[in-house]
């Protein structure tokens, strides 16, 4: 028998409690990395004012829009063909693509990458001049500092993609959700309340995130899964094994199958180096399937509840919180609050007051500086 009775359904700021603690898949991941830095980063939002750019951030955006140009273009060429229709009820399938592109990217953007479709040869030619559109328009440019995360190397990394993206074999959905609202399965943004009883108590939270990619798997419609892009520098052995459990997917599954009154238990990880290797046959853009039980979504339910214990638990006294030190050289470079960790408890505050605020959106994935964000 089950030990947890957990129920989610779609986020109404009218109904749910405004002041449920809140989590996405970022926060979870960085307090179990470190309770001081998760909660500093993605309670507090207090960050070092350094003056450079977070690069890997900026390519991962700029490489997800152009991977999500991909989808959308997809669905523009091949969705009536796919469907067996240009409309299901209301909808009209092409114009589902580019209503979804005017909301991700804005008109200005839609209409350029709109005229890039038409200039290829072929479908698949057109998608890809598209994606590169749509990356170029991004705003991302060089860094001298930054020899791997350059424009060449995105748009290299960005034409693989292409030329491996299952064109016209899957689709986003194209659906009404629970909530009766339009449904296109790009970029879903991830807004949920969860409520879990478990050993005689109850817990609520306001769950967050971003899913790139909710799709039938093909046809025959009769199949769900849920995808996600992530550029890596290396997609190893390791980085392929670690999305067998990887509970960042399973809560994507579990939302999902919420919005559409589905059972959503598989999906792909879509993974992209940035830069290439020299054969990218082999590590370069990979697709790697997962499936999800009944035992995973609790283990996820259990892993969310341990989480935000702690961020429950030091959330209020960050200056306080554990030091998980084997993350002080995380991804290989030092964790940037090593002199807040290193100085004595009386200063620390001070070092806290002085530290900028940076809020993470985990649904649009941007980073606001806090006056912006409120405005």
């Amino acid at each position: 028998m089950s030990e947890f009775n957990w129920y989610m359904e779609p986020w109404n700021p009218a109904v749910h409690p405004a002041n449920l603690p809140k989590f996405d898949n970022v926060k979870l991941t960085a307090v179990a990395a470190c309770p001081t830095f998760g909660i500093m980063r993605y309670e507090h939002h207090k960050v070092y004012a350094s003056g450079k750019r977070a690069m890997a951030l900026e390519a991962g955006l700029a490489a997800h829009e152009a991977f999500a140009a991909v989808r959308l273009g997809d669905l523009y060429f091949n969705g009536p063909e796919f469907y067996g229709a240009d409309n299901i009820g209301d909808f009209i399938i092409s114009n589902a693509a580019v209503k979804r592109a005017n909301q991700l990217f804005g008109a200005e953007r839609c209409v350029s990458w709109m005229d890039q479709l038409k200039k290829g040869e072929d479908i698949e030619r057109s998608i890809m001049l598209g994606a590169l559109d749509i990356f170029e328009t991004s705003g991302f440019y060089d860094d001298p500092d930054d020899k791997r995360r350059t424009i060449a190397n995105i748009e290299e990394t960005i034409i693989a993609y292409c030329t491996k993206y299952p064109i016209g074999k899957t689709m986003c959905v194209v659906a009404v959700d629970a909530l009766a609202r339009p449904f296109i399965g790009v970029e879903i943004p991830i807004d949920m309340y969860l409520r879990v009883e478990a050993r005689g108590f109850i817990r609520e939270y306001h769950f967050v995130g971003r899913c790139d990619g909710v799709m039938y798997s093909s046809p025959k419609r009769n199949k769900i899964n849920v995808e996600d892009d992530k550029t890596a520098s290396r997609l190893n052995d390791a980085w392929h094994e670690s999305w067998k459990i990887n509970h960042q997917p399973t809560g994507y599954c579990a939302a999902v199958s919420t919005l559409l009154a589905a059972d959503v238990r598989t999906g792909n990880i879509r993974g992209a180096s940035i830069p290439l290797p020299k054969s990218y046959d082999y590590g370069g853009v990979v697709e790697v399937p997962f499936t999800r039980n009944d035992l995973q979504f609790e283990e996820w339910i259990e892993y969310v509840m341990h989480i935000m214990s702690i961020v429950e638990n030091y959330g209020p006294r960050p200056l306080t919180a554990p030091r998980y030190t084997h993350s002080c050289n995380r991804y290989f470079r030092p964790c940037h609050y090593i002199p807040f960790c290193d100085s004595p408890v009386m200063e620390r505050e001070a070092m806290y007051n002085e530290m900028d605020n940076e809020i993470w959106d985990p649904i649009t994935g941007a980073h606001y500086e806090e006056e912006d964000h409120e405005a």
